[in-house]
């Protein structure tokens, strides 16, 4: 098993948070379990997750679907695979900043990244889901496999320092700085 290193990726604290999260034992028990399984391998990308799972030198990866799906369609012989307990589908987000000089036109761009031309765009350039409910899904075939779980970002907010220094602690990598 392979996976990156949580201290360091968004996206790999958020892999990590899911999985805490939809798991029936306690956190401290999950992550022993975890980075028992992990064996001390850890990449140092999302892109090289899957580059050793294409390899063969790794016969599972966690990583995130959008790339996933770019390198399946660069010709990558892997799988992706959604855990059946639940994963999480974190929504992109873009906002205004309170007091924008130049609101009407903050406004206008908020709207343009959320159109349907550019959510189509960011499904088929980017491989990611659009945050729009009323477009047809590029995955709708795989979105009846997505168990998708309730993401406590909240709880992952609050909760970052001490799960990030448990697996700093577990991984023997107690002289980095978690932030």
């Amino acid at each position: 098993m392979r996976s990156q290193i949580p201290t360091k990726s968004g996206s790999s604290y958020t892999a990590l948070c899911t999985m805490l999260q939809v798991s029936d034992q306690d956190a401290q028990k999950t992550l022993e379990d975890f980075t028992g399984a992990l064996d001390g391998y850890l990449s140092p990308s999302s892109v090289a997750v899957l580059e050793e799972v294409n390899a063969g030198t790794r016969l599972v990866g966690i990583t995130t679907e959008g790339m996933a799906r770019q390198k399946i369609l660069e010709g990558a012989d892997i799988t992706v695979i959604y855990p059946t307990d639940g994963t999480s589908a974190i929504p992109d987000a873009t906002a205004i900043v309170k007091g924008a000089k130049h609101m009407e036109n903050a406004k206008l761009f908020l709207e343009f990244t959320v159109s349907s031309d550019v959510q189509r765009l960011v499904e088929e350039a980017f491989f990611r889901r659009t945050v729009r409910n009323d477009m047809e899904e590029y995955a709708a075939s795989e979105q009846t496999k997505l168990k998708t779980i309730d993401y406590d970002i909240h709880w992952a907010s609050q909760e970052k320092e001490k799960i990030l220094n448990t697996w700093e602690t577990l991984q023997g990598r107690t002289d980095e700085k978690v932030d």
